[in-house]
């Protein structure tokens, strides 16, 4: 199962994600985080602390953030984490649970992406953006 080519209102909001983690944490190396909903507004967020989780166990934390999303809406989801955009164990390891509980729900996904500092990609299509200094206009 593929994504769909993303469109230009997803690669926008792409890049505004990239510009708030960028802004908003300045740490260099901070856990990774799974977000369910909206970038710009309403999300519910969870913060992988490094402890043993197992697929079952990230599946009901993800499915209890899409349940806290206002009913109707198509919510994304995205890990932010530090690190390059490319494949990473962190990713792998949420990838199913996060599009697992969807699919439970009976729901798919807007977007499923992975958001580092550096830029941002897509696990299921590949697609992928980096930069070296990134300016929101």
């Amino acid at each position: 199962m593929g994504d769909p080519v993303l469109d230009a209102q997803t690669r926008a909001a792409l890049r505004r994600a990239v510009f708030a983690l960028r802004a908003g944490q300045r740490r260099r190396v901070f856990p990774a985080q799974v977000h369910v909903g909206d970038p710009e507004g309403e999300r519910a967020t969870y913060t992988d602390d490094g402890a043993a989780l197992d697929d079952g166990l990230r599946t009901d934390i993800v499915a209890a953030m899409l349940r806290q999303q206002p009913e109707g809406r198509v919510s994304a989801v995205w890990i932010s984490r530090v690190g390059v955009p490319e494949p990473h164990d962190v990713d792998l390891a949420w990838t199913r649970p996060c599009l697992g509980a969807f699919a439970e729900a009976g729901e798919k996904p807007a977007w499923f992406a992975v958001v580092t500092k550096n830029g941002w990609y897509a696990p299921l299509s590949g697609d992928s953006v980096t930069w070296q200094r990134l300016r929101v206009r």
